[in-house]
């Protein structure tokens, strides 16, 4: 852009000086004909038309006028008659000892070059009867011709270039600044629009500017697409914290209820009900727990402040133990969940509590989402040093709308009517596996179930 606002204004500065010159060219040659047409005389235009002050009688003689002696003595000026051979053959009114005779070169000299000596101007001219004379005036003399002549020539040539330069100046400057300044306008316009949350304006991307106002509208898409989902994010959130407040309040209400049956004097409780009462009471109170800690840890993820206390664990045995504990867990005592791998020691460093509590999140998803019948297949492989899990269902599976909403904080399935949770646990499996430095990738079709994979 440096480069293209330089050329202009070299261009800009060329045409300028074109423009002021045709009108330099223009102006002295309107002030050339204006002289050559008016009735000054100098000496060029004295000698020419001295020649009807000679004349040559019928016997041979030459002879100057009254009134052309009038005007050498008026212009103290003299005048010489020459014969062929360039000798002084007449004069009148010339200096003392004056040159009798004259070399071509001389008069060649005096035809181009008039006022070749030193105090005169000479200037040659012929009668049609082929007398040759040479007419000298002092320059003295000339200058009050010429002087006069030119210092109102140079007035009205100084003058006019002034004010054509002003014009044209002012001209140029003004298209320039309008090429330039008009487009920073806009882009300041549109800056300011930008930053008052107004996106809809698109600018022509053309001229000296294309790629500045390519860019605005660029940003002024991302701005908008980045606030359409900002207002989907708050959205999200704000339903999911009044899930998340709706969850809470549930078992809340359990313990405080179970809590002032057993602090009632009045009611007569068994031990059975004593020991019933309690275990819904802690159940609960771990429920919550575990909610809490799923919040601080999304917390901490989101602002990058995990720690990653990292160890060397063989995954084939961790993962294994994960699938072994949910298997035992009785909620889910009775579903199919197999594991295999080809490996007996897949060896990684990681934070063990962190990656137990990806692992499970991303197991208990698929099982907790799907009908009691869903088989759950989970393998491990080794393949050119990376360590692949797989994680399959054949299940319900998702659309695409849910597949891109998967991982996203705040977000509950279609299929979790009957599910109590935070919906934070595939946001923080991703991010967890990523601090790792792995990868999850998840492909899912409708019916046909649901396949996780994870590259470490």
């Amino acid at each position: 852009m440096k480069i293209k606002l330089t050329l202009r204004y070299i261009l800009m500065i060329v045409l300028s000086v074109i423009i002021l010159m045709a009108s330099a060219f223009m102006v002295l040659t309107y002030i050339e004909n204006t002289f050559q047409n008016n009735d000054t005389e100098t000496p060029d235009t004295f000698a020419y038309n001295f020649v009807d002050e000679i004349k040559m009688t019928d016997s041979g003689e030459v002879i100057i006028s009254d009134d052309g002696k009038a005007a050498l003595l008026e212009e103290n000026g003299w005048i010489q008659i020459l014969n062929q051979e360039g000798y002084v053959t007449q004069g009148f009114n010339e200096p003392d000892n004056p040159a009798e005779h004259y070399s071509p070169t001389e008069i060649t000299f005096m035809h181009l070059y008039s006022g070749y000596e030193k105090n005169y101007l000479f200037n040659v001219g012929k009668t049609t009867d082929n007398i040759e004379y040479i007419v000298a005036i002092p320059k003295g003399s000339w200058n009050r011709y010429i002087f006069e002549m030119d210092q109102e020539m140079i007035k009205k040539f100084l003058f006019t270039m002034f004010f054509l330069a002003v014009i044209v100046f002012s001209l140029m400057g003004f298209i320039f600044s309008q090429r330039i300044a008009s487009p920073v306008a806009k882009v300041i316009s549109g800056v300011e629009r930008l930053s008052a949350g107004d996106y809809k304006t698109e600018y022509k991307e053309n001229g000296l500017y294309k790629r500045v106002f390519a860019s605005l509208n660029h940003l002024a898409g991302r701005l908008k697409t980045s606030e359409i989902e900002r207002e989907k994010t708050k959205k999200q959130r704000e339903k999911w914290i009044s899930n998340i407040s709706h969850d809470m309040k549930t078992p809340l209400s359990t313990i405080k209820g179970y809590s002032e049956v057993l602090s009632d004097t009045e009611y007569d409780l068994s031990r059975d009900e004593i020991k019933k009462y309690s275990e819904i009471i802690l159940a609960k109170s771990v429920y919550m727990e575990d909610m809490i800690e799923e919040l601080r840890l999304n917390e901490k993820l989101m602002h990058n402040g995990i720690h990653l206390d990292k160890k060397a664990v063989n995954l084939t045995v961790f993962i294994k133990e994960i699938v072994i504990d949910i298997s035992n867990h009785p909620g889910y005592s009775d579903r199919k969940v197999d594991f295999y791998s080809d490996e007996e020691n897949l060896t990684f460093s990681c934070d063990k509590d962190l990656m137990k509590r990806a692992v499970e999140n991303l197991i208990y998803n698929a099982l907790i989402h799907n009908d009691s019948d869903t088989k759950v297949k989970i393998s491990m492989s080794e393949v050119d040093r990376d360590i692949l899990i797989d994680i399959k269902d054949d299940g319900r599976g998702m659309s695409d709308e849910e597949l891109d909403k998967l991982f996203n904080r705040y977000y509950r399935g279609t299929n979790t009517k009957d599910y109590k949770g935070s919906g934070l646990g595939m946001s923080i499996a991703k991010e967890v596996i990523e601090a790792h430095g792995g990868e999850i990738e998840v492909v899912s079709e409708l019916g046909k179930g649901t396949h996780i994979k994870i590259k470490l």
